[in-house]
Protein backbone atom coordinates (compact mmCIF):
# COMPACT_ATOMS: atom_id res chain seq x y z
CA UNK A 1 0.00 0.00 0.00
CA UNK A 2 1.10 3.83 0.74
CA UNK A 3 3.84 2.77 3.26
CA UNK A 4 2.94 5.18 5.83
CA UNK A 5 4.47 3.65 8.66
CA UNK A 6 2.68 5.89 11.31
CA UNK A 7 -1.17 5.09 9.77
CA UNK A 8 0.39 1.46 9.97
CA UNK A 9 1.58 1.76 13.47
CA UNK A 10 -1.80 4.05 14.35
CA UNK A 11 -4.28 1.63 12.69
CA UNK A 12 -2.49 -1.33 14.73
CA UNK A 13 -2.96 0.66 18.10
CA UNK A 14 -6.40 1.17 17.14
CA UNK A 15 -6.94 -2.38 16.82
CA UNK A 16 -5.40 -3.05 19.82
CA UNK A 17 -8.03 -0.38 21.64
CA UNK A 18 -11.03 -1.78 19.79
CA UNK A 19 -10.30 -5.12 21.33
CA UNK A 20 -9.94 -3.84 25.00
CA UNK A 21 -13.01 -2.03 25.05
CA UNK A 22 -15.15 -5.44 23.47
CA UNK A 23 -13.16 -7.10 26.52
CA UNK A 24 -14.24 -4.90 28.57
CA UNK A 25 -17.64 -4.58 27.62
CA UNK A 26 -18.09 -8.50 27.33
CA UNK A 27 -16.30 -9.30 30.51
CA UNK A 28 -18.24 -6.85 32.53
CA UNK A 29 -21.49 -8.20 30.97
CA UNK A 30 -20.16 -11.68 31.93
CA UNK A 31 -19.63 -10.72 35.70
CA UNK A 32 -22.48 -9.23 36.34
CA UNK A 33 -25.15 -11.51 34.52
CA UNK A 34 -22.72 -14.79 33.79
CA UNK A 35 -24.48 -16.81 36.52
CA UNK A 36 -28.06 -15.93 34.84
CA UNK A 37 -26.71 -16.81 31.08
CA UNK A 38 -25.29 -19.99 32.31
CA UNK A 39 -28.40 -20.54 34.21
CA UNK A 40 -29.84 -20.82 30.58
CA UNK A 41 -28.50 -23.88 30.21
CA UNK A 42 -28.41 -25.20 34.08
CA UNK A 43 -30.30 -25.70 37.22
CA UNK A 44 -27.46 -27.32 39.03
CA UNK A 45 -25.78 -24.20 41.44
CA UNK A 46 -22.69 -25.91 41.62
CA UNK A 47 -22.04 -25.74 38.15
CA UNK A 48 -23.68 -22.68 37.72
CA UNK A 49 -20.72 -21.56 40.34
CA UNK A 50 -17.71 -23.22 38.48
CA UNK A 51 -19.01 -22.36 35.46
CA UNK A 52 -19.29 -18.46 36.13
CA UNK A 53 -15.46 -18.62 38.01
CA UNK A 54 -14.28 -20.22 34.82
CA UNK A 55 -15.90 -17.90 32.89
CA UNK A 56 -14.58 -14.88 34.22
CA UNK A 57 -10.86 -15.98 34.50
CA UNK A 58 -11.11 -17.42 30.60
CA UNK A 59 -12.45 -13.72 30.13
CA UNK A 60 -9.28 -12.14 31.95
CA UNK A 61 -7.32 -14.42 29.20
CA UNK A 62 -8.93 -12.40 26.55
CA UNK A 63 -7.29 -9.30 26.91
CA UNK A 64 -3.78 -10.74 26.59
CA UNK A 65 -5.95 -12.69 23.33
CA UNK A 66 -6.68 -9.52 21.76
CA UNK A 67 -2.94 -8.26 21.66
CA UNK A 68 -1.39 -11.86 20.56
CA UNK A 69 -4.26 -11.68 17.74
CA UNK A 70 -4.05 -8.52 16.11
CA UNK A 71 0.00 -8.84 16.83
CA UNK A 72 -0.07 -12.12 14.83
CA UNK A 73 -2.30 -10.46 11.91
CA UNK A 74 -0.32 -7.15 11.64
CA UNK A 75 2.90 -9.28 11.25
CA UNK A 76 1.31 -11.38 8.31
CA UNK A 77 0.19 -7.99 6.83
CA UNK A 78 3.27 -6.64 7.23
CA UNK A 79 5.22 -9.83 5.51
CA UNK A 80 7.19 -11.12 9.04
CA UNK A 81 5.32 -14.22 9.16
CA UNK A 82 8.38 -15.39 11.30
CA UNK A 83 7.04 -13.20 14.12
CA UNK A 84 3.90 -14.14 13.59
CA UNK A 85 4.54 -17.75 13.61
CA UNK A 86 6.24 -17.29 16.75
CA UNK A 87 3.17 -16.10 18.38
CA UNK A 88 1.50 -18.67 17.17
CA UNK A 89 3.56 -21.34 18.08
CA UNK A 90 3.83 -19.71 22.24
CA UNK A 91 0.17 -19.53 22.27
CA UNK A 92 -1.01 -22.84 20.96
CA UNK A 93 1.96 -25.41 20.70
CA UNK A 94 4.43 -24.68 23.36
CA UNK A 95 3.24 -22.45 26.11
CA UNK A 96 -0.50 -23.48 26.54
CA UNK A 97 0.22 -27.18 26.88
CA UNK A 98 2.93 -26.76 29.47
CA UNK A 99 1.13 -24.21 31.71
CA UNK A 100 -1.94 -26.90 31.36
CA UNK A 101 -0.22 -29.14 32.57
CA UNK A 102 1.63 -27.53 35.54
CA UNK A 103 -0.68 -25.31 36.77
CA UNK A 104 -3.70 -28.13 36.92
CA UNK A 105 -1.26 -30.32 38.55
CA UNK A 106 -0.71 -27.16 41.01
CA UNK A 107 -3.92 -25.78 41.42
CA UNK A 108 -6.89 -28.14 39.56
CA UNK A 109 -9.93 -27.40 37.66
CA UNK A 110 -8.30 -23.60 38.51
CA UNK A 111 -4.94 -24.77 37.13
CA UNK A 112 -7.10 -25.45 34.45
CA UNK A 113 -8.81 -22.31 33.66
CA UNK A 114 -5.66 -20.06 34.80
CA UNK A 115 -3.81 -21.77 31.96
CA UNK A 116 -5.28 -20.14 29.07
CA UNK A 117 -4.50 -16.97 30.89
CA UNK A 118 -1.03 -17.70 31.70
CA UNK A 119 -0.01 -18.92 28.20
CA UNK A 120 -1.22 -15.82 26.41
CA UNK A 121 0.29 -13.41 29.20
CA UNK A 122 3.85 -15.34 28.57
CA UNK A 123 3.27 -14.99 25.01
CA UNK A 124 2.87 -10.94 25.12
CA UNK A 125 5.79 -10.76 27.26
CA UNK A 126 7.89 -12.83 24.70
CA UNK A 127 6.57 -10.91 22.03
CA UNK A 128 7.31 -7.61 23.47
CA UNK A 129 10.74 -8.91 24.74
CA UNK A 130 11.70 -10.06 21.10
CA UNK A 131 10.02 -7.86 18.78
CA UNK A 132 8.95 -3.91 18.82
CA UNK A 133 6.16 -3.02 16.33
CA UNK A 134 7.16 0.03 15.37
CA UNK A 135 11.07 -1.49 14.56
CA UNK A 136 9.36 -4.22 12.43
CA UNK A 137 7.32 -1.92 10.78
CA UNK A 138 10.50 0.47 9.74
CA UNK A 139 12.41 -3.14 8.53
CA UNK A 140 9.32 -4.72 7.09
CA UNK A 141 9.16 -1.20 4.55
CA UNK A 142 13.02 -1.00 4.33
CA UNK A 143 13.24 1.97 6.35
Amino acid sequence: GAKNKDKMIKFYNMTNIACLIVNIVFSGVCFVFGRDIIGIFTSNLEIIEITYVGLNLFNIGFFATGINLTSTVYYQAIELPSKSNLICLLRSIIVFPISLILLSLLFKDLGIWSSYILSELITVCVMMITSNIKDATSHSLGF
